[in-house]
């Protein structure tokens, strides 16, 4: 054997970038790169690697012209010694509905012979005669989300045993076609879990409180639990009710659509609060909520210790009302070691839901310690923003390193948007910030601000969809001024009108090459000596966010 056959780390590298095509043959080549290659194939399964398991079988009762599944027990010593080699290997596993019915209709015909029902029947038949217990013992994570007409009873066999390593479980209710699947399902979750560390559950379901019970009960089993994420079955049948006892929770997301406040419980009887606070709690993530229930779920969820919130309003309503606006704001505000916020709002309604908008923005200047902001405000008619309000954000948050505003621009509202003053008082006031994106940005003749010669200069990311550069000449003066680095990007986004299409990149194009030619006189005059000048740290390119740092990045 050749020595580079006895370093199997190599193989692991090799195996780590293969498509499952290639893995396949690799595992076909030679004993030494068996295990690596079924290792990184089976590592995250489906219904295509449990189905390659009992295939010994299935190819069996063909020969036989056996129809049906009757004679199950009958030969399971093959299928037996391959499931005992595959089945430790599974580290992710996911049930969904549509690789199955692919499955289907691209090996089998759609022969209703394999179904997935009697391919876990079939599973469990081998398990009780296979030496494992669990039949997955080193499973990590699992999602189920299998098509409606797919009993959840059939899935129990996926936790058998005692799961060790099992510390994600991702369950779609809306799955499911009778809720005492649900229940049962997560009934015996705690026991089979005693690990979990992240916890699933979306999807909507009717009459959801019928599940509260074994919700609740099952919430209060997992002190431990570290990430949460809940839909609006979980958000009816009153899953806040029970995280009092979790002490160590430190993400929660709520995804629902257009909730009804009446039908979610948000307090025990008799009592005044939700549930005490969570110290551990740092993360709050809300998406596709109506804007009516997005600040009472903060202010229910909310303890000082949060440090990151997000809010994407629901897109299917119309424009959020002012008070609305002003009550999500206010829980936000509440947050006092908040760190990262970023909301997004949608909808058409009266100019003045746009511009309450930025007014009631002016509600989390009392959160001084933010450093990464983003505000959507997708509202129309559209409100734009000014040096003004720029400023008051760089003055109430002084540890700002990321900043994004977006918001309509109108054809009229060219005038009327930030101009390079704003971000001469962003430097002053926000020492540490580099990332910066406005959705318009203006530069009329003879209103270039001039920068402090006491700023430091620093490297500056900067996203613009739309721009009034009238003054390139003293627009090149300034950011050479102010920043030791520019990169400048094209900002998109879905929201976007499509005549914002015509974005012109003739004034980006003629700065960046003024700026180059100034910084490399400036170099020439600073060094006499000729020492190499790399006139390429500025840049402008149309690809979004394009050579940004990792980090902060805006989500």
């Amino acid at each position: 054997m050749h020595a580079v056959f006895r370093l199997p780390e190599l193989f692991e590298v090799v195996c780590a970038h293969g498509t499952p095509s290639t893995l396949a043959a690799l595992a076909r080549t030679s004993s030494a790169l068996f295990l690596p290659a079924v290792s990184e194939l089976y590592r995250n399964a489906g219904y295509q690697q449990l189905f390659h398991m009992v295939w010994v079988y299935l190819q069996r009762q063909q020969k036989q012209h056996v129809e049906g599944w009757d004679t199950m027990q009958h030969d399971t010593m093959p299928a037996w010694r391959r499931f005992q080699i595959y089945a430790p290997l599974i580290w992710h596993l996911s049930i969904v509905g549509d690789m199955w019915n692919a499955l289907l209709k691209g090996t089998h015909g759609g022969n209703v012979a394999y179904t997935p029902e009697k391919l876990l029947l079939y599973l469990s038949s081998i398990a009780s005669v296979s030496d494992l217990h669990p039949v997955f013992p080193n499973l990590r994570s699992l999602k189920i989300d299998p098509v409606k007409t797919q009993p959840l009873g059939s899935l129990i066999i996926l936790l058998s045993g005692n799961l060790t390593s099992l510390v994600t479980v991702h369950l779609n209710l809306a799955s499911a076609i009778a809720k005492p699947d649900v229940a049962a399902m997560l009934d015996i979750l705690p026991d089979r879990a005693p690990v979990l560390k992240c916890l699933e559950l979306v999807g909507a379901v009717s009459d959801a409180q019928e599940l509260s019970l074994s919700i609740t009960r099952m919430i209060q089993a997992f002190p431990q639990l570290e990430e949460l994420s809940c839909g609006t079955a979980c958000l009816q049948a009153g899953i806040l009710l029970g995280l009092s006892k979790l002490s160590n929770l430190r993400s929660i997301r709520i995804i629902g659509t257009l909730l009804v406040p009446t039908r979610i419980p948000t307090k025990m009887p008799g009592s005044r609060h939700l549930h005490e606070p969570l110290p551990s709690l740092r993360v709050i993530h809300i998406e596709e909520v109506a804007s009516s229930m997005a600040g009472p779920l903060l202010s229910q969820l909310g303890t000082p210790s949060v440090e990151a919130v997000t809010v994407n309003l629901s897109s299917n309503e119309s424009s959020p009302f002012p008070d609305e606006i002003k009550a999500l704001f206010l829980a936000v505000s509440r947050f006092t070691s908040l760190r990262d916020f970023s909301i997004s709002a949608r909808g058409q309604g009266p100019r003045g839901h746009s511009a309450a908008f930025w007014q009631y923005g002016s509600i989390l200047f009392t959160c001084s310690r933010l450093q990464k902001c983003v505000l959507r405000n997708w509202l129309f008619p559209a409100s734009p923003v000014d040096d003004e309000l720029i400023e008051s954000m760089a003055m109430a948050w002084p540890d700002l390193q990321a900043l994004s505003l977006q918001w309509n621009v109108g054809k009229n509202d060219v005038l009327s948007t930030p101009t390079l003053n704003s971000l001469a008082v962003l430097f002053n006031h926000c020492p540490r910030l580099t990332h910066l994106q406005l959705w318009s940005l203006s530069a009329p003749v003879g209103r270039t601000p001039v920068v402090d010669s006491c700023l430091q200069p620093r490297p500056l990311w900067l996203g613009v969809r739309h721009n009034n550069i009238e003054d390139v000449d003293d627009a090149s003066i300034f950011f050479v001024t102010l920043t030791s680095a520019l990169e400048v990007y094209m900002e998109s986004s879905p929201e976007a009108f499509a005549w914002w299409d015509d974005f012109d990149t003739t004034p980006w194009n003629n700065i960046i090459l003024r700026m180059r030619t100034l910084r490399r006189y400036i170099q020439m005059q600073a060094d006499k000596k000729g020492t190499a000048f790399d006139n390429r740290m500025d840049n402008f390119t149309l690809e979004s966010g394009h050579n940004c740092p990792p980090a902060p990045v805006f989500i």
